[in-house]
């Protein structure tokens, strides 16, 4: 593995994984609300 990767670079790999991660728990969010809201109506 090349020692290469700068600061720069590690830190906009962590923000595209923490994007992902919200992006995922927002839309599971999503789905558990849309599926409640479709069995209680």
């Amino acid at each position: 593995m090349r020692q290469k990767l700068n600061k720069n670079n590690m830190k906009k790999e962590t923000w595209k994984l923490i994007i992902q991660m919200i992006v995922a728990v927002l839309t599971a969010i999503a789905t558990t609300l849309g599926v409640t809201a479709c069995l209680t109506s």
